[in-house]
């Protein structure tokens, strides 16, 4: 009895410890959430988003893996030294005796065992220009990675401020959706007692319990943005998708003086890295068309070799044992015939470069056009944001006097209910007008290549 007393005091302890963690797990997970979160300027998330994006990680690879290209093929025009080594074992075989002679003596005595090393030197003198040719289309290609970079760089600035200032609208909408929910709160217990005074219908209670319904419905719509935008955002600025981040959340209106659109056409001609890059591939095609030419000049090179070999064959008679000789000379070839391959790989090269020409062209006319999209849009936006706060100043003044009115007993119900709604919305539009008015210079600045 003794033992199943224990065993049952046992069981309750253990069970009590799986409910205490069971309780307690939840409080330290979100304490441990809110040591962890991270209170981020613009300015913070790109230079994070610089750092630890994976995708400018990337480009970042492909302008190393360029630039290793690019010493690969100048190597090719320096001197190339190369050691090679061999043993052979050879089977027996007669030795080889003039006819009638009987003294033993063997002209070519047989070295079973075989041993050479080799060491050559190669230079080459005279390629009709396939190497410098070659170089200067590496180097070319090179540099047009640096600009793909700067192009990566500068869009994903953009998509950070987008993905910034989303999220800062997401949580103003959740701000606003609450503060009108307080104020219909108050304006359903001023209805409530209205209607136990007899003072309101049925009708005006359920009307207000259907606006606040209504908020509620829309505070979960915006609480999922904020949710959605701040993982978008986490995701740009490379930092985990569930990370706990949060970011200022005022912000001035800001106002910029816009250039005229002609200049800003000719800033983006000068720094978009798209058309710089077309620029560098251009000349790689080029210097591409005069590498496919090489194929109708002659190649020379220098050639050099020094033996060790056991039996070196150059001394006779053969000795088993290690000689050294060496030999210098020039190598020379050239295609007289191969049915005009070289004359189809110019062609080919030439069609190349065309086509980096008319590339050039068609990015040249879509970043006139981004240009002035843009800036359309930034003139746009600046114009909505004054039209917006003076709609919501309207907005709080017709608020404030419909609510004293209705508190007074001076105007109906709907009137209130109208007034709190067109306040949300005012509300709501001058934040959007602000948020809009700051992507459009983030998508300004990208369209003229500005970081």
């Amino acid at each position: 009895m003794s033992n199943m007393k224990n065993e049952n005091i046992d069981r309750y302890f253990m069970l009590l410890k799986k409910l205490l963690i069971a309780l307690l797990f939840p409080m330290l997970l979100y304490s441990g959430n809110g040591q962890d979160k991270k209170v981020l300027t613009l300015d913070e998330c790109i230079s994070l988003g610089l750092e630890k994006n994976k995708t400018l990680k990337i480009s970042k690879s492909k302008v190393y893996a360029a630039d290793e290209k690019l010493s690969e093929v100048n190597a090719s025009m320096l001197p190339s030294l190369k050691m090679t080594g061999s043993y052979t074992r050879l089977s027996e075989v007669e030795k080889f005796r003039m006819p009638g002679d009987t003294s033993g003596f063997s002209l070519f005595p047989v070295v079973l065992n075989n041993y050479q090393f080799k060491l050559s030197l190669q230079q080459p003198l005279f390629a009709g220009m396939r190497l410098s040719s070659n170089s200067d289309m590496m180097e070319y290609n090179y540099l047009a990675s640096l600009e793909d970079q700067k192009k990566d760089e500068v869009q994903l600035i953009y998509d950070i401020k987008n993905a910034f200032w989303s999220h800062f609208n997401a949580l103003q909408l959740v701000n606003t959706v609450n503060e009108n929910i307080g104020q219909v709160e108050g304006h359903l217990k001023d209805i409530e007692s209205f209607y136990k005074l007899n003072l309101a219908t049925d009708n005006d209670v359920l009307k207000v319990k259907v606006q606040l319904s209504n908020l509620k419905l829309l505070r979960i719509d915006a609480e999922n943005s904020v949710s959605i935008t701040k993982m978008t955002l986490n995701n740009f600025i490379g930092m985990p998708t569930m990370q706990n981040t949060a970011i200022p959340d005022n912000v001035e209106e800001g106002s910029t003086e816009l250039p005229p659109i002609e200049t800003l056409i000719i800033k983006a001609y000068d720094n978009r890295p798209e058309l710089k890059g077309m620029d560098y591939r251009i000349k790689s095609g080029e210097s591409g068309v005069s590498m496919a030419k090489a194929g109708w000049y002659p190649q020379v090179n220098l050639a050099a070799n020094y033996y060790y070999s056991r039996p070196n064959q150059r001394i006779m008679p053969t000795r088993d044992e290690f000689r050294s000789t060496w030999d210098i000379g020039l190598n020379f070839s050239f295609d007289i015939w191969n049915w005009m391959t070289t004359s189809h790989q110019v062609e080919q090269a030439k069609a190349s470069l065309e086509q980096s020409r008319f590339s050039a062209e068609l990015i040249k006319d879509g970043v006139n056009l981004d240009v002035s999209q843009s800036y359309l849009l930034l003139v746009k936006a600046k114009e909505k944001i004054g039209y917006a706060r003076e709609n919501l100043e309207q907005a709080k003044e017709n608020h404030r006097i419909t609510n004293e009115k209705f508190k007074a007993g001076m105007t109906l119900n709907s009137e209130l209910v109208d007034a709190e709604s067109s306040l949300l919305i005012a509300n709501i539009n001058y934040i959007s007008s602000i948020v809009e008015y700051r992507i459009a210079i983030a998508k300004l600045d990208k369209s003229i290549g500005q970081k």
